[in-house]
């Protein structure tokens, strides 16, 4: 499954979308090759993207609340979209956030998402949506502008956490993501949906662990900040490419397939965290008691290595040789990725690849993450395999949510393509469970983009999605900033008597709510037009005559009190019952024309498309 194929079976719910959000950016989903849970201690992850996005849409509305919508979120069960609540009280954590990040705002916003990507996988929603809205916030902002978007695609990957912009929008982005995972989150998943470029991204920060007041060895900060999060304003992170770290002389092609298959149900990436602590409460019960049976046969003895490792004091070790294992797992990973990229498909080089992947599938199994399903999907990809007689084998490993969600399964080039709608038919039919093909190589391809602006329309970037006689509005009201609608023909004539003073630039009319102004009510509109366009410009500033569009109304102020301002104040109070806040002050040759915010709605029709 990818974006054009959704897309393509969902066009209305994009058009919708995109008519109502004038700032749109999107990010990929991604899936670890390797170190989903050693990487949060300071270990090694290796990522990759996959071609489906989660679209992230603001627009602004009229109060200054933060407003963020359910999720429209793909079934591939059913090929549709459904409505998908965020959980509490990460919902209102978010909010406050970044209620308090937008704190100076006189604004209010609503948050609208579409996500491609199954929630709950291991697929990287939460990432994908932390990247896609930090950029849209950044962007509404004036804090990140377009070229620095594109100046990140240009920047090699080892380089862009120097680069100040990135730092910036990807430490906010970061924030965002820990939210969601419950206050814990190495930054992987938000670093990944940024970069540019074809192969997997090799990332890691500083060593965490422990709480804030009792932090593991060795650690500035803990694994779990606790709703600290400017905290990750301090961490150190790198990340760096495969071209980067092997230094291919030509792109190397795949020699596998790869894909994703979800095992039945999901389960969050917060609730995953929780689990893998109950697994340090048992180590501890463990240390303590290892003393317990074992101290009183060692007193003034030399320790044997099982007994140094559970010294009251020490007992994180249990944990940390289980994180070590994780980390050799990953590094063998990492080691044979460079060796099946630039030897290609050799037997002895898909061999170790498939052995390090399934190795951490086992040591993740240890830390109880796996379960009957996921095992059970690895399984019968293994013994397809053998039954097939590959001679190479195949590597499967639970993803990042754990327990339940999706399981990635590696083979040789074109290992399963004929087999794999048979494996799947047969693995629901054993299991009754609502498993699926999410992703397959061979069949969506590789995900190369990362952060996209998909539509922003104060940049006159408009999406493909925009329906033909769509129209562009440009909305004043209040103190409001002024904001930007895309609306269909169809809804712009239901609304279009609910608009106070309409300007149609295109066709050069005045409307008062709904009624076509002539010039028995104002002799020019044109002239009138461009005026009212300089003045909203400047809105609550006094204009000086000379600086207005120049005509015959505006070199004598009689002239322009007689046909433009009185015309206009007098229409608008007898079609609406509303006084327009428009005055003339000064002489007759050298004057000032002011326009005050107010409770009229102004509306500009800027394009048709």
């Amino acid at each position: 499954m990818n974006t054009k194929f959704i897309q393509d079976k969902n066009l209305e719910v994009y058009q919708k979308f995109f008519s109502e959000n004038p700032l749109v950016t999107s990010a990929p989903g991604s899936f670890f090759w390797a170190g989903e849970y050693s990487v949060m201690e300071g270990g090694l992850a290796i990522t990759q993207k996959i071609p489906l996005r989660v679209f992230v849409g603001l627009t602004f509305n009229s109060s200054k609340e933060i407003e963020l919508k359910s999720t429209k979120n793909f079934q591939y069960s059913t090929n549709n979209f459904i409505e998908f609540e965020y959980e509490e009280p990460l919902k209102t954590k978010l909010l406050s956030f970044l209620d308090n990040y937008l704190k100076e705002r006189n604004f209010g916003l609503i948050i609208s998402t579409i996500s491609e990507i199954p929630i709950g996988c291991g697929l990287n929603t939460s990432g994908a949506f932390a990247v896609a809205l930090a950029t849209a916030i950044l962007l509404l902002n004036k804090k990140l502008s377009l070229q620095d978007i594109v100046n990140f695609q240009k920047t090699p990957i080892s380089q862009l956490s120097q680069n100040e912009n990135f730092d910036k929008v990807f430490r906010l982005a970061w924030k965002i993501e820990c939210i969601l995972h419950g206050d814990i989150s190495s930054g992987t998943t938000a670093f990944t949906p940024f970069i540019f470029g074809d192969y997997p991204v090799v990332y890691f920060s500083e060593k965490r662990g422990g709480a804030f007041d009792d932090l593991a060895p060795g650690c500035r900060f803990p694994k779990n900040i606790a709703g600290q999060y400017d905290v990750l304003d301090k961490i150190f992170y790198q990340g760096i490419s495969f071209n980067e770290l092997f230094k291919f002389k030509t792109l190397p092609s795949w020699p596998i397939d790869f894909g994703l298959i979800y095992s039945g149900d999901v389960r969050t990436t917060a609730t995953t965290n929780i689990a893998v602590e109950e697994v340090r409460d048992i180590l501890k019960d463990c240390s303590f008691l290892n003393q317990k049976i074992f101290g009183k046969y060692l007193e003034n003895k030399p320790y044997p290595d099982f007994y140094n490792i559970g010294l009251e004091k020490e007992w994180r070790k249990l944990w940390d040789k289980y994180i070590d294992a994780l980390n050799v797992a990953v590094l063998e990973t990492l080691n044979a990725f460079g060796v099946i990229l630039k030897e290609g498909l050799t037997t002895e080089g898909i061999k170790k690849f498939f052995r390090a992947i399934n190795s951490q599938h086992l040591i993740l199994k240890v830390i109880n993450l796996s379960s009957p399903i996921l095992d059970y999907i690895g399984d019968f990809i293994q013994k397809e395999v053998k039954r097939l007689k590959d001679e190479y084998g195949a590597g499967c490993k639970l993803l990042g949510s754990g327990k339940k969600g999706d399981i990635l399964f590696a083979v040789a080039y074109h290992g399963l393509r004929d087999s794999i709608d048979r494996i799947i038919k047969q693995m629901r039919e054993e299991t009754k469970e609502d498993i699926w093909l999410d992703y397959a190589s061979w069949i969506d391809g590789i995900e190369k983009e990362g952060i996209k602006i998909e539509q922003y329309l104060d940049e006159k970037i408009y999406s493909k999605f925009i329906s033909p006689g769509s129209l562009l509005l440009e909305k004043y009201f209040g103190e409001n900033p002024p904001q930007l609608e895309l609306i269909s023909l169809e809804n712009f004539e239901k609304k279009e008597k609910e608009i106070d003073l309409l300007l149609d630039i295109p066709d050069k009319k005045i409307l008062i709510r709904g009624k076509k102004i002539t010039s028995e009510d104002i002799p020019s509109s044109s002239a009138t037009i461009k005026i009212l366009l300089k003045l909203l410009e400047n809105l609550g500033k006094s204009v000086y005559n000379r600086d207005l569009p120049a005509s015959v109304y505006t070199r004598d102020r009689n002239e322009l009190q007689s046909k433009i301002t009185s015309p206009l104040i007098n229409v608008v109070k007898k079609l609406t019952g509303k006084v327009l806040p428009l005055k003339v002050t000064g002489g007759l040759v050298d004057f000032y024309l002011k326009l005050e915010s107010s409770n009229i709605t102004i509306c500009l029709l800027k394009q048709r498309f």
